[in-house]
């Protein structure tokens, strides 16, 4: 393939620039979290840092090794094994992995273990910490450090990090050009994919044609990622290779495309069976097929917002259990944060990051999944949601105010329930909408409040009572949630009824860019994604109560 000389600094597209709000907000606590764990900060110790977790040919025959000793017919060997494999830390966890699917029981039980045991013993956050730092240092060597770590990477959070650091402006120079020319034809898929996702946001011509040539990868994921890569470069051949995805033998990223083309189709996408199964992806795809030969056609791709990848998983909270805890759409529970003080929501933050809120603790945190904390604020009374705004601050909605705090904790406002002098108890519900405005619940009525002057700009009166969970919509709409009727409604900005689903003791709900409606019940400890003709497509139950999830 002709060398491509061309300085990505000039061509690749801006990162969104939430990347720079969210850098500046991290980048004091990755320090002292990369301190914390005696690790530098500054550019050497950082390429220092991903070489250390990158596995040399000799690591991974030792490794290997050590694996195929997990079988071993002496007890003390197999023991052997598994201490110096877990000694190896996330060095072992490439290999480790395989195991799992081990014809011998003992190894891939041992697999297993040594994996739980890992994890345990290392800080998960550490990685996003220090590729968010590198991407800011950018020291010399950077793109080689991260493209030699990422077949390593064992997250898709960090796999994403590390994606964003790559298409950032400091590592965006022409001692990148090689690095990444080479990599569309790595054997590692992981490497390609990363190529191709850097590479087709260029404008020149000969790359996206260098990528464009990665959509018919044998590896699902590659193409997705090339896909990815030529969407943000405005090249239209990304649309029928996400439709052409919609059928691939891909898992995951078959949901994953079809999310993409949710977001390029903004309030127009083409009318589909409702279940995703394998029986209707045809049928689906067909749909998708003939969207794009009318209105995807017509797209303008300079004016469409490129959101990260979308990864399938569920965020839930349960209160009673005091446990957060995410699921993979298969059911698989991924990881469980246990030891929250009455945790009534968890919602995603860039970077592996989770916002939690506490109603018992009466805290707002922003945590790593290992529960380690970053920022935390004490709220006035018992929270019922918090949300981080675009700017860095974070709105909270509790049972007497509603609020929103910068990042060093200080109140930016509070308006409380005495101040609408409406005679009513407390605040049901809460959010922070476009404009400026609040939109808050009580009793049966929706309240818009104007938050940099605590006036109530207008008052919809509800036809129920009980409403927890209020979301703005495009388009002016409002989704709400009443616990004491059962029932989710959408309602336009007059508050006629546009859309309702019957759910006992529904708590919450969130709308989903494929148009889905993500919502949880108390009645019998479930979260559901309903489609919009009321289909139910997926659910996945609890061990009790569950208070509120969200997709990331």
């Amino acid at each position: 393939m002709r060398r491509i000389w061309i300085r990505l600094g000039v061509v690749v597209l801006v990162f969104q620039s939430c990347a720079t709000v969210r850098a500046e907000e991290n980048t004091e606590a990755d320090e002292r979290q990369l301190k914390a764990a005696g690790a530098g900060v500054d550019g050497t110790a950082l390429l220092k840092f991903f070489k250390d977790r990158t596995p040399t040919e000799t690591n991974r025959l030792k490794l290997a090794k050590l694996v195929r000793q997990l079988g071993d017919d002496s007890f003390a060997q197999r023991q052997q094994a598994s201490r110096e494999l877990i000694a190896s830390g996330r060095l072992a966890f490439s290999i480790l992995k395989p195991a799992l699917k081990d014809k011998d029981p003992e190894v891939s039980s041992r697999a297993e273990q040594c994996l739980i045991e890992i994890r345990r013993a290392d800080d998960s956050g550490l990685p996003l910490a220090a590729a968010r730092l590198l991407a800011q240092r950018a020291p010399d060597g950077s793109v080689a450090a991260l493209f030699d770590f990422l077949p390593f990477a064992d997250d898709e959070s960090l796999e994403e990090e590390i994606l964003a650091a790559l298409i950032g402006k400091k590592l965006a120079d022409d001692k990148a050009i090689p690095i990444l020319e080479k990599s569309l034809r790595d054997p590692s898929s992981l490497r390609r994919g990363a190529a191709a996702y850097v590479l087709g946001r260029n404008d020149n011509k000969d790359v996206q044609a260098a990528v464009a040539k990665l959509l018919d990868d044998s590896d699902a994921k590659v193409r997705l990622r090339a896909a990815q890569g030529l969407l943000a470069g405005r090249n239209k051949l990304a649309l029928p290779a996400l439709i052409q995805l919609l059928t691939a033998d891909g898992g995951e990223v078959v949901w994953q495309a079809e999310q993409i083309l949710f977001q390029v189709a903004g309030e127009r996408p083409p009318r589909l069976p409702a279940d995703g199964g394998p029986e209707n992806l045809k049928k689906r795809q067909e749909a998708w097929n003939a969207w794009w030969q009318g209105d995807g056609a017509k797209l303008d791709l300079a004016k469409i917002a490129h959101e990260p990848l979308p990864l399938g998983y569920t965020l839930i909270a349960q209160v009673a259990a005091n446990k957060v805890w995410e699921c993979s759409r298969d059911g698989k529970v991924r990881w469980t944060l246990t030891g929250l003080e009455g945790p009534i929501e968890v919602r995603p933050l860039p970077g592996g990051r989770l916002l939690i809120t506490e109603t018992n603790g009466r805290r707002v945190s922003d945590r790593g999944i290992d529960g380690k904390i970053f920022w935390e604020v004490k709220t006035r009374d018992a929270p019922l949601s918090a949300q981080r705004l675009p700017g860095g601050n974070t709105f909270i909605a509790t049972n007497s105010s509603m609020s929103e705090v910068n990042r060093d904790g200080k109140e930016v406002y509070c308006h409380t329930v005495a101040d609408l002098k409406r005679g009513v108890g407390r605040f049901d519900g809460g959010c922070k909408a476009r404009f400026g405005r609040i939109l808050a619940t009580t009793g049966a009525d929706l309240v818009e409040i104007e938050a940099s002057t605590g006036k109530v700009v207008k008052t919809t009166t509800l036809p129920y009572q009980g409403f927890y969970s209020v979301e703005e919509l495009p388009g002016g709409r409002r989704l709400l949630v009443s616990y004491n009727s059962g029932k989710v409604l959408e309602i336009d900005e007059n508050g006629k009824i546009a859309w309702s689903y019957d759910l006992q003791n529904a708590f919450q709900a969130t709308r989903l860019p494929n148009g889905n409606t993500l919502m949880t019940t108390h009645a019998d400890n479930k979260v559901l994604e309903v489609t919009a003709d009321k289909k139910v497509i997926w659910e996945q139950a609890t061990d009790g109560n569950v208070w509120r999830a969200y997709r990331r």
